[in-house]
């Protein structure tokens, strides 16, 4: 197929030549400045409503959850070194256990990488007795790379995930994780969306919701023995 920009101009219409825009590529929503993109590496625009979850809240709560089962030998596996909602969980984990204890990876929310990380981390000397992953997706790949060693959850293993997807009640054994009310998020945006459908409301109206997370105790945990 030819170069469309250098297809004859169609008689009686102005021709422009135009750029190609590369596969995927969308165009920005009317009224939308190409730059205001929210990326998760920086705060969200002070214009713009938003919904949330209590990310360092519920990091928080894995760790004391581990730590109450007797574990001090600890590792955590999280998403995007940059990304804001990862960091908030990692730093309320390392609120409640000293930053010595703790072994971090990062695996960019990808169930392989999980793996990799994993791998390395439970091989490597004075190998932790628990491991907290930033979402249930990784969790399954710390399974993955705890299969691989021989090492049994929770026996051998304690393993903790974020976000309760289905997935995390059909894993063997089920997964212990952080619960994200991903039901009452979409409601919350849903409301949102309805009350500024007329435009963007003014700077100091904006409403933001952040959601409470809890965790949902399940099988992969257990205390030290």
């Amino acid at each position: 197929m030819g170069d469309p920009a250098a297809a004859p101009p169609v008689r009686g219409c102005r021709h422009h030549a135009r750029r190609p825009r590369a596969l995927g590529a969308r165009r920005p929503a009317a009224g939308a400045h190409p730059d205001r993109a929210h990326r998760p590496d920086e705060p969200p625009p002070r214009d713009v409503p938003t919904v949330g979850v209590t990310n360092w809240e519920g990091g928080r709560s894995a760790a004391e959850h581990l730590a109450g089962l007797g574990h001090s030998a600890l590792a955590v596996i999280g998403g995007h070194r940059h990304h804001r909602y990862s960091k908030a969980r990692i730093d309320g984990f390392r609120s409640v256990v000293p930053d010595a204890s703790i072994r971090i990876g990062f695996a960019d929310w990808r169930r392989a990488d999980a793996h990799r990380q994993a791998l390395g981390i439970l091989r490597g000397p004075g190998r932790p007795t628990a491991v907290f992953a930033c979402s249930d997706l990784m969790a399954l790949g710390v399974y993955d790379a705890a299969k691989d060693l021989g090492l049994r959850i929770p026996d051998d293993l304690s393993v903790i995930g974020f976000d309760d997807v289905p997935e995390a009640g059909w894993a063997t054994p089920t997964l212990t994780t952080v619960r994200q009310p991903l039901t009452e998020m979409g409601s919350a945006a849903m409301r949102l969306l309805l009350a500024n459908r007329g435009g963007r409301p003014p700077v100091g109206s904006v409403v933001r919701f952040e959601l409470a997370t809890s965790l949902v105790v399940r099988s992969s945990t257990a205390a030290r023995g």
